[in-house]
């Protein structure tokens, strides 16, 4: 089983990732990335409001790697 600081830090580190962007795994990486925290959410490894910050993080970081993508985007 793996412990909620592994959990939180390869989640953050996936979200850093998709908030890079990436033309062709943007998409499919969101939907890992989503089935990933609900199923751990699922597993009762986290909360339910937790699960709710993580999702929305994980959209809004989608959102910034679409925009960098397109070249409408900006670097921190």
């Amino acid at each position: 089983m793996i412990n909620h600081q592994l959990f939180y830090q390869r989640v953050e580190r996936d979200l850093a990732r998709l908030a890079a962007g990436g033309e062709d795994s943007r998409e499919s990486f969101l939907f890992y990335l989503l089935g990933y925290i609900e199923g751990f959410h699922e597993a009762g490894s986290i909360s339910g409001n937790e699960s709710g910050r993580l999702i929305q993080q994980a959209h809004a970081a989608g959102v910034t790697g679409k925009l960098k993508a397109d070249g409408k985007g900006w670097s921190a």
